[in-house]
């Protein structure tokens, strides 16, 4: 699946143990909250989403679950990821439809029929959080392999 279900993305950086980075990356996953962490030799898998009792500035709230892999090749580490953003998009078209279509439906208004406005407010809505989010990880990835001694 890709978008508006997933994003995939990767960052390269300096030669590193892929051991040591997988720990820190856990290590700040836990700092986020995020559920059912579970890792391997050279990969990350995590949950995050909406339902969880953390702020909405959490960088993990928009994601459902994400996959972090790395590998090593011509003397650098490749981190490659996978985002997948179901449940914001669930959320957002529940959001658009129930508190924004059926009561514009069901108005007199002139835009009470106007499909164009719901999918406006759906881009502002989902759009928003995917795009913000996906910049938002990449930074966070880099910071981890910047940070990471």
């Amino acid at each position: 699946m890709t978008f508006p279900f997933s994003h995939t993305g990767s960052v390269t950086g300096p030669l590193q143990d892929p051991r040591k980075l997988r720990d820190k990356l856990v290590g700040e996953l836990e700092k986020l909250d995020a559920r059912k962490i579970v890792w391997t030799e050279d990969e990350v898998a995590f949950r995050g989403g909406i339902f969880r009792l953390v702020f909405s500035h959490n960088l993990l709230v928009a994601i459902t679950s994400g996959r972090v892999k790395f590998t090593q090749e011509s003397g650098l580490t490749h981190i490659e990821y996978r985002l997948r953003f179901t449940e914001m998009f669930i959320v957002a078209t529940a959001l658009v439809i129930g508190w924004i279509g059926l009561p514009m439906y069901f108005s007199k208004e002139t835009l009470a029929h106007e499909w164009g406005f719901q999918v406006l407010c759906w881009i502002w809505i989902f759009g928003g959080n995917y795009v913000f989010t996906v910049f938002r990880f990449k930074a966070f990835i880099g910071r981890v392999v910047a940070g990471h001694e």
